[in-house]
């Protein structure tokens, strides 16, 4: 997990933005990321699926030019973005205006299309200084169809969070920080004209009644932030290429754009982007970062759409890399190193994740440490060690089966119940399994040190803490939590632990998370690793089997929207 314990994470339904039609370009080429010939428009015939021609019929083409050696192609290009939307300063709402009855009107839809307001979380009635229940500013404007209303926290203190609901209380979208920044972003294409609301909260919160202030699920970051809120047509600019099944592909925008996107060949929704997505990438990585970014790596060869969109008038530039995994075409084999035993581990290597790091070298505790907190004897170490070896093999030989490349690719999963320590061997990927929050001073149950789609960092260092696993009973994040004296033990000890480690190698060879949507999958960003079955208990003939790769919803708490395709991300890191 990259930022939060699982266990307190919202259940967010993201809008996909639906796009207005392709708008032409004004582009200048620059060197030396390549070109664009503005002459040279696609036409809707030459592309393979009607669902890509209504956003690119008669984009202009992006021309790469080699970029890095042989292996990556790229291109930028400038632009201008119109808007129909004005904005006007706002004073901030009077508490208490944390409901939809009790919301500030913002003029929106009627006689205003945008307004900037700055205002506080935290000086509310329900703040901490009331009975703590939590602080929400609410913000109430009209849309009509075809409209897109736009949120986003442009500065101020507090990690902030936004979700969106209409007249009746329900949420239609929520945005909790977007990649490389706690400021998120809300995008949502209107269907229905009416009345809609849009909260401003503290990450992680939210009422269970929206008309009612104090049903808040507990204290939140608090600070000052301003909002930029407007509902008008979102003006689109699109942009073709081209790329081959296993392209690791990278956009990044700058400028006054607030998202950029990416289309399948089909026309579907792949990965849109309101933050800078490169703030994850290691250092080695080639592709782009910026204002806002996104990363893909392709499932199939065609044509892809390239999207910039915003609310704000003004100019963007736009680049885009293509290039091969890091691996692929070497014939070296990506080695992953279990260790079981206790290591040494500087948490500063988790910097980019957003959470807090001290620097400076830590030990961490053997994974037999905790076994008598699960009731375990010391002799079951070995076992256990070994169980969730082989589960972590098989999660990973799915996600290869399931993109359908297996012979080319390469791994090797060691462990340190009978494997050497590897040190700094070339292309070793470390798991810690074992350590506890006080040693590291990392409050999360696992954690990576970079998400790298086409894995060329091959040397990521990953731990899955076990202390918060091993507590009390009565700690739902517990194991002990959902085991009874009919519990296997080590078949629900190994099986929960296998779901984290696969999830943290899963970041480390470039994948998000997905949603919490009811679809099960390894990079889900809730408690579904649990998996204990319809009798809520661990260890039972009932429980559910590891999770594995697949294709699920981005996670809106990394500022995503599409469909992730997991098995393949993983599967081309992998190729060789």
């Amino acid at each position: 997990m990259r930022k939060t314990l699982v266990s307190s994470a919202i259940a967010v339904v993201m809008m996909s933005a639906t796009l207005t039609p392709a708008a032409a370009a004004d582009p200048t080429s620059h060197s030396p990321w390549g070109t664009i010939d503005a002459q040279d428009r696609r036409p809707a015939a030459a592309l393979p699926d009607a669902g890509i021609a209504r956003r690119c019929e008669g984009a202009p083409t992006l021309r790469t030019t080699r970029a890095d050696g042989n292996r990556g192609r790229s291109a930028q290009v400038t632009g201008m973005l119109s808007s129909t939307a004005r904005f006007t300063h706002l004073l901030a709402g009077t508490e208490d205006d944390g409901s939809l009855d009790e919301a500030t009107d913002t003029g929106v839809g009627a006689g205003r299309t945008g307004v900037h307001v700055t205002a506080t979380i935290g000086d509310g009635p329900h703040a901490d200084a009331g009975d703590a229940t939590g602080d929400f500013d609410f913000y109430r404007l009209q849309a009509y169809v075809g409209q897109t209303i736009t949120a986003k926290i442009t500065e101020g203190t507090v990690d902030a969070a936004l979700t969106l609901y209409d007249a009746a209380g329900r949420v239609l979208a929520g945005a909790d920080d977007s990649a490389g920044t706690l400021a998120p972003t809300l995008i949502g294409k209107v269907s229905a004209p009416g009345t809609y609301y849009v909260m401003v909260s503290g990450s992680g919160a939210r009422p269970a009644d929206p008309t009612d202030s104090g049903s808040g699920n507990g204290g939140t970051s608090t600070g000052t932030y301003t909002l930029s809120l407007s509902a008008t047509t979102v003006r689109t600019q699109y942009y073709a290429v081209h790329l081959r099944a296993g392209d690791v592909v990278g956009a990044s925008v700058d400028g006054s754009p607030d998202k950029v996107a990416l289309y399948a060949p089909d026309g579907t929704l792949d990965v849109g982007s309101t933050g800078d997505v490169g703030h994850n990438h290691p250092a080695s990585s080639p592709l782009p970062s910026g204002k806002v970014s996104l990363d893909d790596v392709a499932a199939e060869d065609g044509w892809y759409c390239v999207a910039v969109s915003g609310d704000t008038r003004g100019a963007y530039r736009l680049k885009l890399l293509t290039t091969r995994p890091s691996l692929e075409g070497t014939g070296q084999e990506q080695t992953i190193f279990l260790d079981f035993d206790g290591a040494r581990i500087d948490p500063s290597v988790f910097a980019s994740s957003g959470l807090p790091v001290t620097p400076g070298p830590r030990t961490t505790s053997a994974l037999r440490a905790f076994l008598a907190a699960w009731g375990l004897p010391r002799s079951a170490e070995k076992p256990l060690a070994d169980a969730i070896t082989a589960q972590v093999r098989r999660s990973l030989r799915s996600g290869l089966g399931a993109a359908g490349i297996t012979k080319r690719s390469g791994v090797r999963i060691l462990s340190s119940a009978h494997d050497a320590d590897p040190g700094d061997a070339k292309n070793v990927h470390r798991v810690v399994v074992g350590g506890t929050i006080a040693e590291t001073g990392l409050p999360t149950l696992g954690i990576t040190s970079s998400i790298d789609p086409g894995n060329f960092d091959t040397a990521d260092t990953s731990i899955v803490l076990l202390d918060l696993l091993s507590g009390p009973a009565g700690d739902s994040i517990s194991l002990n939590h959902y085991m009874t004296s009919s519990s296997d033990r080590i078949k629900f000890v190994s099986t929960v632990v296998t779901n984290l480690v696969a999830h943290e190698i899963g970041h480390a060879l470039g994948n998000w998370h997905t949603a919490t949507d009811g679809t099960s999958t390894l990079m889900d960003n809730d408690d579904t690793f649990l998996g204990t079955g319809p009798d809520g208990v661990g260890g039972t003939e009932d429980d559910e089997s590891p999770q594995t790769f697949g294709t699920d919803a981005f996670s809106d708490a990394d500022g995503l929207t599409g469909v992730e395709n997991t098995a393949v991300r993983t599967a081309y890191a992998l190729s060789r």
